[in-house]
């Protein structure tokens, strides 16, 4: 037992020992695969481009002998086969220029958590460092863009109060990366198991119905446009040259409709273990779908809205207010008897007077 004279205990002079960090996630080199999935290629393209006809390279380039002869060959070829090897170009440079900016800004990542702070570190040439106080930490958010969905990938942000959503690495948990590690990490984030495999409470079929209408209805708008058209100047325009067009486009809109209405969907979860608060769990979008678990004690408002289709068509959105985040997450067309419903569940007793209604 410590028993000198004066000053401190040893364990109070040397101070607290600092708490031990868990690794919760690692930069692994296969998951380079994903960037390509995502619109940072063709953005780094349109930046390189815009660059090389500002400084004139562009126009020193079109006067190559090489550059030409090639051009011309193409040109040779027919519109088809240009258009074919141009998106083919693009595509392999938006790749190549995606897996190097991934690479640069992601590579050597580690996601730390000390019980106290998340601490997320990356990037190759430029190391940044962000620390995540869990005691703001509200949620995350699993963001799902349709054709690294399709790869079978998705991105984690954690949902923070003071970091806004539009400063995606000051919140970022895990970059473009394999779906299940994605969901790993944020049960290991949330220190709860269910919030990513929670099935969704569907809204139903008028819910159903606004996604298709909505697809649909440009596609229809476009069609009575182009017949107008043609029926005003007089021409006559072959089956053969707009059928397969409008075919296409609309078997593309029934599927984006289709899987607007499969994404959307809510739960609730109530207090688990080692939780004192419920949890808004919400999802929605097909082009760029997320997936958000929301901490109920972040919630600090709601909001019940209906446009006038919406009201005819029987449902409502509901809106969480919450200073984490982008501030809003919204439940949307949700029917709508079932919306103060929806609110009493989070948060007990500020839907109470409306559901009696």
């Amino acid at each position: 037992m410590w028993g000198g004279h004066g000053g401190h205990p040893p364990d109070e002079a040397a101070g607290a020992a600092a708490p031990a960090e868990t690794a919760i996630a690692r930069f692994q080199p296969g998951w380079v695969r994903y960037a390509p999935f995502s619109t940072t290629g063709l953005v780094t393209v349109a930046a390189v481009v815009g660059l090389a006809f500002q400084y004139g390279i562009a126009e020193r380039l079109g006067e190559s002998a090489t550059v030409e002869r090639g051009l011309s060959s193409i040109e040779a070829a027919g519109p088809f086969v240009a258009a074919v090897l141009g998106l083919l170009v693009l595509g392999v440079v938006a790749s190549l220029a995606a897996c190097v900016r991934y690479v640069l800004l992601y590579a050597d990542l580690s996601v730390t958590d000390d019980g106290r702070m998340l601490r997320v570190g990356h990037g190759l040439l430029r190391h940044r460092h962000t620390t995540l106080d869990r005691r703001r930490l509200r949620g995350v958010s699993l963001r799902e863009p349709l054709a690294l969905r399709l790869a079978g990938g998705a991105r984690l942000d954690a949902v923070m109060t003071g970091v806004a959503a539009e400063h995606g690495e000051s919140s970022l948990l895990l970059p473009p990366a394999p779906s299940a590690e994605a969901r790993r990490v944020a049960a290991a984030v949330l220190r709860d198991t269910r919030q990513l495999d929670a099935p969704l409470r569907p809204h139903g079929p008028a819910a159903r119905r606004r996604r298709f209408t909505r697809a649909l209805s440009p596609v229809a708008l476009a069609v009575a446009a182009g017949a107008t058209a043609v029926a005003v100047t007089g021409r006559t325009v072959p089956v053969a040259a707009w059928g397969p067009a409008v075919a296409a486009v609309t078997v593309a809109a029934v599927g984006l409709a289709w899987d607007r209405y499969r994404s959307l969907g809510h739960a609730v979860l109530g207090a688990g273990p080692q939780d004192a608060t419920a949890w808004l769990i919400t999802r929605g979008g097909s082009l760029d779908r997320r997936r958000v678990s929301l901490e109920a004690d972040g919630i600090i408002g709601w909001t019940v809205r209906q446009t006038f289709f919406q009201r005819r068509a029987g449902v409502a959105t509901v809106v969480a207010a919450t200073p984490a985040g982008t501030g809003r997450y919204a439940v949307v067309d949700l029917p709508a008897e079932q919306a103060w419903a929806l609110v009493e569940a989070v948060t007990p007793g500020a839907g109470d007077g409306w559901v009696r209604r």
